[in-house]
């Protein structure tokens, strides 16, 4: 298969992944919102995926092609993540987050999860929970929301707590931390991409030795610093590089913006949101069909192993693999005749041929 270079010339495209190793597993994979495609994901067990089906998650060993359903939701998940143990899943009413823990590998004989705990946080749809650990004990999540906000919170156990919340001028469907947890960037129903710095608030000597002693999120005050315009359709998916030097957003145009934080001012004292000395994207990556329903980017992620890669899913069939030390080499990969269900093993629903929620 050739790609086409920017000049017009095209050459051989490279090869990351080897599309004659493809195997493909049967799973019956859930859509219900015709935008919110990220509903599956990767655990730390190397063979183990989780996805979401109706209102259940479950798993397929990719070793043993083995299916399992691991926990249940008093809703239909319409965002998925794992992280440190946690499978958490967001809903389309009130805020909906439901929370469940991972019995650890050496229980793996019974990988049920222990029971779900469920967070109405308000507002409208969760679009995406991003789970991050600022300390050795604590795990927190970012939940981005229709009501336009970015909520932080603390999860313990079964109990959790609104740490701080940030409001957006639209609606917001992803957001990311930086793996030093000092920026964070989201993205909505708009041409832009909102850039946040924190700053410690003020406290008392005895609550710092407080915090520090129980291992706590430390109070800080996130502050939008910067806001990037990136395409001319609303954003879906954001990262960070494993190094923290880049940070990308897919749109729903088919164009993802690539950026370069060593750009980015750090100070958060600039409440201006000048337009002055903002970073303008380093690279742009575009679909294979641009403007078009199929070729809609929905989910973009930086691969954590020795390459270097970015991934990028279209709506449909088609996944982009980039090369991301000089952007030179993409691999893209069709996965359309992958595999097919037959009629009787999927409905319409599966396809994702539902309307948009409001």
């Amino acid at each position: 298969m050739l790609i086409e270079r920017g000049n017009g010339t095209s050459r051989r495209m490279p090869t990351f992944v080897d599309i004659n190793s493809f195997v493909s597993h049967p799973a019956r994979v859930t859509i219900r919102h015709v935008q919110l495609r990220d509903l599956v994901w990767k655990t730390a067990n190397q063979h183990e995926v989780l996805y979401v089906s109706e209102r259940a998650v479950k798993t397929v060993d990719t070793d043993t092609g083995k299916t399992a359903q691991c926990s249940e939701f008093p809703f239909e998940p319409l965002c998925l993540t794992s992280a440190f143990g946690i499978v958490a899943a967001g809903g389309v009413r009130r805020g909906q987050l439901g929370i469940t823990y991972r019995r650890p590998e050496e229980h793996a004989d019974n990988r049920v999860d222990l029971p779900v705990t469920m967070i109405e946080l308000g507002g409208y749809v969760n679009n995406s929970i991003t789970l991050f650990k600022p300390g050795a004990a604590s795990v927190s999540a970012l939940v981005c929301n229709n009501d336009h906000t970015l909520r932080m919170l603390d999860i313990n156990d079964s109990s959790y707590t609104v740490i701080d919340t940030l409001q957006l001028p639209v609606p917001l469907n992803h957001a990311s931390i930086s793996p030093d947890h000092k920026s964070i960037i989201a993205c909505g129903d708009s041409a832009q991409l909102f850039v946040f710095h924190p700053e410690e608030r003020k406290r008392s000597k005895a609550a710092a030795d407080e915090a520090t002693r129980v291992d706590s999120l430390a109070p800080l005050k996130w502050t939008r610093i910067a806001t990037l315009a990136t395409s001319a359709d609303a954003g879906f998916s954001t990262a960070f590089s494993p190094s923290g030097v880049l940070f990308a957003v897919a749109s729903q145009d088919g164009l993802a913006s690539i950026y370069d934080s060593r750009y980015l001012s750090t100070s958060s004292s600039n409440t201006s949101l000048s337009t002055r000395n903002v970073p303008k994207p380093m690279k742009y990556i575009e679909s294979t069909r641009p403007h078009e329903i199929p070729g809609a980017f929905r989910c973009l992620k930086f691969s954590t192993g020795p390459e270097n890669l970015l991934l990028i899913s279209e709506q449909a069939d088609r996944v982009h693999v980039v090369e991301t030390r000089r952007f030179e080499d993409r691999q893209i990969l069709d996965i359309s005749n992958a595999y097919r269900f037959s009629p009787t093993e999927i409905d319409a629903d599966d396809r994702g041929q539902l309307a948009p929620l409001p």
